[in-house]
């Protein structure tokens, strides 16, 4: 949990083995009373270093969502979430009021489409404001957020779930750089490539 100002707030997080788009999902549940919830989900696994890799000059992301306890109306927030230099960003966030799985795609993400805060929170972190995907940038690990903004009564409790949750990278690569886990080219005649990080959150 990296957002709780009133130190009143509590969640879950557990993969569910069917009931997904299609077959597993992860199922989140936020309790909240009087604040703010954020809640980071990010796995080691999924780790891009510009310096080594090449600059990043843009990211894909989609995924699927479903709000299994809809909140009197009031929805959970999903975002693609980074970590870097001890400072977490989010870009676009979704507000999840779906019954059903609904697919959300947020292509061509620059840095400049990311900030250190969730709405009007400040998320943790020395800063600066947004990522550095440059060639001189520090290693970004993956993940998304989830979370809720207060409502005016408490408590209350969302139950919502995530699949499918892809992350493609457009980069420059570095020379000599290896793409681990990525997409191999054939020819050195094409000067820009992508990585795909397909993340299935467990």
């Amino acid at each position: 949990m990296i957002l709780n100002p009133a130190n009143n707030a509590s969640f879950s997080s557990s993969q569910v083995a069917s009931g997904g788009n299609l077959g597993s999902f992860r199922q989140v549940d936020h309790t909240l009373y009087t604040d703010w919830i954020g809640v980071s989900h990010l796995n080691s696994s999924f780790t891009y270093n510009p310096a080594f890799q090449g600059e990043i000059t843009s990211i894909d992301v989609a995924y699927d969502l479903k709000e299994f306890a809809p909140l009197r109306g009031y929805q959970v927030v999903y975002g693609l979430l980074l970590f870097q230099g001890g400072t977490y960003y989010t870009a676009i966030l979704d507000n999840l009021g779906q019954s059903g799985w609904t697919t959300f795609s947020h292509p061509g993400l620059t840095a400049d489409s990311f900030w250190n805060r969730f709405d009007i929170q400040p998320l943790p972190g020395p800063g600066p404001e947004q990522p550095d995907f440059s060639s001189t940038g520090g290693a970004i690990e993956f993940g998304f957020l989830s979370g809720n903004t207060p409502v005016g009564f408490s408590p209350f409790s969302t139950s919502s779930g995530i699949d499918n949750l892809s992350i493609t990278i457009h980069q420059i690569p570095e020379p000599g750089a290896t793409i681990l886990g990525g997409l191999a080219l054939i020819t050195m005649a094409i000067f820009r490539r992508q990585r795909l990080l397909v993340l299935q959150p467990h």
